[in-house]
């Protein structure tokens, strides 16, 4: 059973993790066919988190 501090952090890993996928989506999108001006992108918005 887990408690409710655990459920919590959960939660929270959850919605850190889709910011996250939401990011990596976003300079996808920006730069498609630069990986590495995809990836400056992803910095400076983990910079921002």
């Amino acid at each position: 059973v887990k408690d409710h501090s655990e459920q919590r952090q959960q939660r929270i890993e959850q919605e850190i993790e889709e910011q996250i996928n939401g990011m990596r989506q976003e300079c996808k999108f920006q730069f498609p066919h630069s990986i590495i001006e995809r990836a400056k992108c992803y910095q400076n918005m983990m910079v921002n988190v």
